[in-house]
């Protein structure tokens, strides 16, 4: 019993330190700016942030997969892509409450997020494509395209603190384009919002 007394505070420190450490390079992470340290605990976004927070809801509103886009109707969807493969139950998001559905393609490497507006109204929110999704972005890329060619077509908005070489962050984890890669290559590009 006195071993547990004594192992509890050191559990208590690594589960701490762990909690609170984070070895990954930053990604994901608010800034918080020199006002919201002194005093205000509330988190504040730097002028950079900002910046590609606005560009990454930006080119949502523009950026395809094919002929998908955020914001199209399900009707639209289907008229474009048929039937889907496999439709899951409506569920309430646990980042903004709202009514979800997902609806996936999965021989044509689609899967859509929609939000349920009403009964008859449901919109992508989320789209994500993996191998073998053919369709490729409003700038020409898609599954399989180098990193450079990413790079090159997405320089102005891509987010230099949020991306390396695995990873290709347009805007940010709040409103953007996301691009995985492996080898070099596409392995998934993700158009939305990505952080709760």
């Amino acid at each position: 019993m006195t071993m547990i007394r004594k192992a509890i505070p050191l559990l208590c420190m690594v589960c701490l330190v762990l909690s609170c450490g984070n070895s990954h390079s930053g990604k994901g992470k608010i800034k918080v700016s020199q006002d919201a340290t002194q005093g205000d605990t509330t988190e504040a976004l730097t002028e950079s942030d900002d910046l590609y927070l606005e560009k990454g809801l930006d080119l949502m509103k523009t950026e395809t997969a094919g002929e998908l886009r955020i914001g199209m109707r399900y009707e639209k969807v289907t008229e474009y892509m048929g039937g889907p493969g496999k439709i899951t139950e409506p569920e309430m998001s646990q980042a903004d409450g709202s009514l979800c559905q997902s609806v996936d393609y999965p021989d044509n490497g689609v899967h859509l997020v929609f939000n349920i507006e009403s009964d008859s109204v449901r919109r992508i929110s989320n789209i994500l494509v993996i191998e073998p999704c053919q369709l490729k972005t409003s700038r020409q890329i898609g599954i399989g395209s180098n990193f450079d060619d990413v790079r090159k077509a997405y320089s102005e908005v891509i987010n230099p603190e949020l991306s390396d070489s695995t990873e290709i962050v347009a805007g940010t984890s709040y409103g953007g384009v996301v691009f995985d890669f492996r080898n070099n290559k596409v392995r998934t590009i993700y158009i939305g919002i990505t952080s709760d």
